[in-house]
């Protein structure tokens, strides 16, 4: 059902769900995930205020429910650490499901999981990946068919997790979120156009993109830099701001109004689904809802002219009706997939050669789009070959 609302409409998720409690309830010294089972009145609200204000995604209270949060509320004891994260997962679930119930328009329910404390493992006998399926398996027990994995700074055990979860379950939509500073890098040192390019090669991955760290504003560069292109459907859910301490409290600018005009400019890049992290509030979707309005998703195809600057071609005229030069390079094409495929729809006629074996290039060559290994080589290196 995703799929199809996705082929139609942007889609909007919800916003923040633990800062947001912290708003309501910062008092208490609680994180929102332990608000499951002890106010679950107020998680149930939260999530019907999102749906309230447009969201038609929102994401199960559970970022931080997994067998870290048991040790830190004290549960020192392997199989208990399992109930208490199950209790946790499947009480968060019921109070999705609860909001999303109520609601006259078809509604979507992720199932939310955050990064792990990995160094915690070693010491518990698991291992992260382990942890990943425990997860999953919580939420595919639940009857879950969307999955979330937020934030995270790596893509190796979200891929594992996606193939286990599709055989298991062959028709979950997968979405995967990473965190990126305004330089482009994760925690790990990863770059997110390497992450993007391997999460586009991972098939049990349907969506993926940027979330947390970042501003509108910044996220937006980040994510006008990549290559978008291919048959993924692509998500971001940056912060409302940047950290700031008022009065000895933390919190995050609220610039609703620049928000929403930002997300509105990362739409036209072809985004498909569209919300809010840190800091964002039920003002930021309505604010959000109001900007996107009846606008469809735009096609993520690049100008040819951007992929000429990327690969080193020349010769650019039109990627209508045009007949381009594919210097192919067995070792690096298959990334360069998407985009080949994409051209074709376009209505190109791609003519596939290799600059070492074949001694003379086609001829009445409009373009020219050099594939991995050959792109140090210029047009007149290619035309005296």
């Amino acid at each position: 059902m995703i799929r199809e609302y996705l082929k139609e409409h942007i889609l909007i998720t919800d916003g923040a769900m633990g800062t947001y409690y912290d708003r309501k309830k910062s008092e208490n010294g609680r994180i929102a995930e332990e608000a499951n089972l002890l106010e679950p009145e107020l998680i149930t609200r939260i999530h019907e205020e999102y749906l309230e204000q447009g969201a038609r995604l929102i994401r199960t209270n559970t970022f931080a429910a997994n067998h870290a949060m048991a040790l830190g509320r004290g549960v020192r004891d392997r199989r208990e650490q399992d109930a208490y994260v199950k209790h946790v997962i499947r009480a968060a679930w019921k109070l999705a499901q609860k909001a999303a119930e109520n609601r006259p328009e078809e509604i979507f329910v992720a199932a939310d999981i955050g990064p792990a404390a990995e160094n915690l493992f070693s010491e518990y006998e698991t291992d992260p990946a382990a942890e990943y399926r425990f997860l999953a398996d919580c939420f595919l027990e639940c009857g879950a068919q969307i999955f979330n994995f937020e934030t995270f700074s790596d893509i190796k055990y979200v891929a594992k997790t996606a193939r286990y979860i599709k055989e298991k379950c062959p028709e979950a939509f997968v979405m995967v979120s990473f965190a990126a500073n305004r330089n482009g890098y994760t925690t790990q040192g990863i770059s997110i156009s390497r992450l993007f390019a391997e999460a586009a090669q991972t098939p049990e991955i349907d969506s993926y993109g940027c979330n947390c760290l970042l501003g509108a504003a910044h996220m937006y560069k980040l994510i006008k830099a990549q290559n978008l292109a291919g048959d993924k459907f692509i998500q971001v859910l940056p912060n409302s701001g940047y950290q700031q301490i008022v009065r000895g409290q933390a919190g995050h600018a609220d610039g609703v109004h620049y928000f929403a005009d930002k997300m509105e400019q990362m739409a036209e890049l072809g985004v498909n689904i569209i919300g809010g992290c840190c800091g964002t509030t039920p003002k930021h979707i309505r604010m959000l809802c109001e900007k996107l309005a009846g606008k469809a998703p735009e096609l993520s195809i690049p100008e040819f002219s951007d992929l000429i600057r990327k690969d080193s071609a020349f010769g650019y005229r039109s990627a209508e009706k045009v007949r381009i030069g594919v210097a192919d390079d067995e070792a690096f094409c298959f990334f360069y997939a998407d985009n080949l495929s994409l051209l074709e729809q376009m209505g190109a006629e791609l003519v596939h050669f290799s600059p070492i074996h074949d001694t003379e290039l086609p001829g009445d060559l409009d373009g020219l789009l050099l594939c991995g290994g050959y792109s140090g080589l210029d047009g007149k290196t290619l035309e005296n070959n």
